[in-house]
């Protein structure tokens, strides 16, 4: 809270809904305390790059952080910087996706979340593979905190919740070079960080942690300023009710959060990381969903919101797997190939597995280039006649054992004149 001391004359004070006001008479002065309550930087949560492979549909979405002011924002944009070519839909809103091309090449987009006052932009990177082995690190910049002026404290930066790898690489961020507030080192998991002087709203501070190439979802640190005493006040860190957890297809899986009901008015927000996108049913301090008949892995993130301070995120992890122990089922849609146009093209999906004694079942789909009419699609041997026009053609093929499908896996097919 910060006071500031004015004669008593006709003024015009305006005020944003983001702020309260409280006027007292005292010694023919007006005191007028203003406290404001949300931030005015748009930061938002940003998706983590990824591996993908070509023809695998990305979903891409932001979520405001809670703290920024309700009429902040006014627009997004996303947009691509590097690597072939992408078709973006919806790039003026808040969610996007596109089609992975036929090329091994990185693709690299920029979104850029329009406020009122400030931009905050961010990039993502997809490493196109031809096949997806590493999942990118979850960062976690250990909660908010309340600071009084000129006090140091040390803010550490964890990986997947609790975990500090040396072989990890991390980056502080002040969004903002105008506020007051100062990092010691902004590339070591530990850094020293205080208030120059005293300020109304939260702070922003970002981390964002590096491993193989691939760079976490970024984590949002908030700062405020504690006028009330000389201690540092930090939210408790909680942790999933069970470890890790393993379902089967359409098993309604339950999300809780260990300890929270000591804490009855604390609020949890929820979400998803990693894994294809699913139906979160989000009860407050907990949240459901039905696992969907494929072999994934999904990560997903619970803020513990308590007063006006964030818990460190709360990651539960949870696998599909298929029932009775069987083996998962395994796609491979061959080898990429190159064809002349209107020639006689087949498909190989042999290498494909399903633990045994169950039946394969194959899904060929065409989802990019020209159309095709695809015959024997649910066969280990489809084939087609190459279109008239030279370019790429992108195959999926998922397999099934009649309880659980795979993950998808491509095959490209460069049709030239030659």
């Amino acid at each position: 809270m910060i006071e500031s001391k004015i004669s008593v004359i006709p003024i015009l004070i305006i005020l944003s809904a983001c702020y309260s006001t409280e006027i007292v008479t005292q010694d023919n002065q007006d005191i007028i305390s203003i406290d404001e309550d949300c931030i005015k930087i748009p930061v938002a949560y940003v998706s983590s790059d990824r591996e993908a492979i070509p023809g695998q549909t990305i979903n891409l979405s932001l979520v405001t952080h809670p703290f920024v002011c309700s009429d902040e924002i006014v627009g997004y944009e996303w947009s691509q910087t590097s690597g072939p070519t992408v078709h973006l839909t919806n790039t003026g809103s808040a969610s996007t996706s596109f089609i992975v091309p036929p090329e091994y090449e990185d693709i690299v987009l920029r979104v850029r979340v329009i406020g009122k006052s400030y931009v905050y932009e961010d990039n993502i990177k997809l490493k196109v593979v031809d096949k997806v082995n590493n999942l990118a690190p979850i960062a976690d910049a250990d909660g908010d905190v309340m600071l009084p002026v000129k006090y140091n404290y040390r803010a550490t930066a964890y990986y997947n919740q609790g975990e500090n790898k040396s072989n990890m690489s991390y980056v502080w961020i002040n969004p903002e070079d105008s506020q007051p507030i100062t990092i010691s080192s902004s590339y070591t998991a530990e850094t020293d960080i205080f208030l120059t002087q005293e300020v109304i709203r939260p702070q922003v501070l970002l981390l964002e942690v590096i491993e193989n190439e691939l760079r976490s979802m970024r984590d949002i640190k908030l700062v405020r300023y504690n006028s009330k005493s000389k201690t540092v006040e930090i939210p408790p860190r909680f942790y999933p009710s069970s470890g890790d957890i393993s379902v089967t297809p359409n098993t309604k899986v339950e999300l809780r959060i260990k300890d929270i009901d000591s804490y009855p008015d604390a609020k949890v927000e929820w979400l998803q990381l990693l894994g294809e996108k699913v139906n979160l049913t989000r009860d407050n301090q907990r949240a459901y969903f039905v696992a969907p008949a494929i072999i994934d892995q999904f990560v997903f993130a619970a803020y513990v919101q308590i007063d006006d301070l964030f818990s460190p995120p709360v990651i539960f992890r949870v696998k599909v797997e298929n029932p009775g122990g069987v083996s998962p089922p395994i796609a491979d849609a061959g080898t990429d190939q190159k064809a002349k146009t209107l020639s006689y093209v087949k498909l190989n999906g042999s290498k494909s597995t399903v633990g045994f004694p169950r039946k394969i079942k194959y899904n060929w789909r065409q989802v990019y280039g020209s159309s095709i009419s695809l015959k024997d699609s649910d066969t280990a041997f489809p084939y087609f006649t190459a279109p008239r026009i030279p370019g790429k053609i992108i195959l999926l093929l998922t397999v099934g054992d009649g309880y659980i499908e795979s993950r998808p896996d491509s095959v490209i097919i460069d049709i030239n004149n030659n």
